[in-house]
């Protein structure tokens, strides 16, 4: 079954009529239309449990959309009316495939409140049903083509994290840094798949700031010998991949409680990956991680989740918290481990990718 049909049987199965598709992560997935942005707020896709899907945008966007939709394309005018014509229109829709009430699936989470007032008004026969688990379901597991966009994010991000490396100087400031990794990234997409769309989001962080990871890249300049905190997402047509790492600036004397850290980060994070094999958990692997903290006396120093699953987004299930989740080939994670020193917060995240041999990290 092709990702609709294969839509519309989770639907009949749990005796929904249809699903309205807002989120523009599962539109690109089922149609296959997108915007570079992200974010279309008007773009919506009708997908009744039996019968033809279509996908309803603004006018700007019926070029690109003929171009790149697999399902039939509504043009339409929102005007001044909004998302109130958006939820009018998707109700014509199910009303013309001869469904005038029942149940709509609707992604809850991604529909904001005063959307979601105006879908009741136009769906006050129908009620609603969530339809996010049912999507996060068949999304979870990558097709061969999704796997080779994953792939190539993580491969654009391991290259220019090398560059980058290679080019860490003392008297460079954090966003020349940022800059130079987004430089190299884009220059090797361009020269590698000139057809493609490639985009980053990058941040570097140094001195202080290493303490809060949240923070942004600044002007400061890095001295010779102390850590720097270098993290990207980056998707290749869509689909995101993660790296981050430590890296310090050459030339002088780096601390060495911040280099043993580091040393039992890398073997924590390794023994987790080696347990992303199918069949395996997710709290399994956790565990293995532990392991190693507890025998390097860091364990009560871990921050942040250790896992979640990538794709079309960089935080798609499964998360740190679903311990009970099991592996299986074509799930794409990034696996991180975070812990928290005295005057920085030492951490490695890499991009991982299950197969049918075990885990293959990508981002190298």
């Amino acid at each position: 079954m092709d990702r609709v049909e294969s839509l519309q049987y989770e639907l009949s199965r749990s005796g929904q009529h249809a699903a309205l598709i807002t989120s523009m992560e599962s539109i690109r997935y089922f149609t296959g239309h997108y915007v570079w942005t992200s974010h279309s707020p008007l773009t919506f896709a009708v997908v009744p449990a039996a019968g033809a899907p279509a996908l309803f945008v603004p006018e700007a966007d019926e070029s690109l959309a003929r171009l790149a939709s697999r399902v039939r394309v509504e043009p339409y005018d929102p005007g001044p009316g909004g998302y109130r014509t958006a939820a009018d229109l998707s109700r014509q829709q199910l009303a013309k495939t001869g469904t005038a009430a029942g149940r709509l699936g609707v992604e809850f989470g991604t529909v904001t409140l005063d959307r979601f007032r105006a879908l009741e008004g136009a769906f006050a026969k129908w009620t609603f049903d969530d339809v996010t688990p049912a999507v996060n379901r068949l999304r979870l597991i990558k097709d061969e083509t999704e796997q080779l966009a994953f792939r190539r994010a993580a491969e654009l991000m391991g290259f220019a994290l090398r560059k980058t490396a290679e080019a860490l100087a003392p008297g460079m400031s954090e966003l020349e840094i940022k800059g130079f990794f987004d430089g190299e990234l884009y220059a090797e997409a361009a020269r590698r798949w000139p057809d493609a769309m490639a985009v980053a989001n990058t941040n570097v962080l140094s001195g202080e700031r290493l303490g809060r990871l949240h923070d942004g890249a600044h002007g400061r300049r890095v001295g010779a010998g102390e850590p720097v905190w270098i993290l990207s997402h980056a998707h290749w047509n869509g689909y995101w991949a993660n790296i981050s790492r430590n890296v310090f600036v050459p030339g002088g004397r780096t601390d060495p409680d911040a280099l043993r850290t580091h040393e039992a980060v890398v073997e924590a994070q390794r023994a987790a990956i080696e347990h992303l094999v199918p069949g395996e958990t997710l709290g399994k692997a956790a565990r293995a991680a532990d392991g190693v903290l507890t025998r390097h006396n860091l364990l009560d120093k871990k921050m942040y989740g250790m896992f979640r699953g990538l794709g079309l987004r960089y935080d798609e299930p499964p998360r740190g918290t679903d311990v009970d989740a099991v592996f299986a080939p074509g799930m794409c994670v990034c696996v991180q481990l975070h812990v928290r020193l005295p005057t920085l917060i030492v951490g490695q995240g890499d991009s991982v990718l299950i197969t049918d041999q075990g885990p293959e990290v990508v981002s190298r």
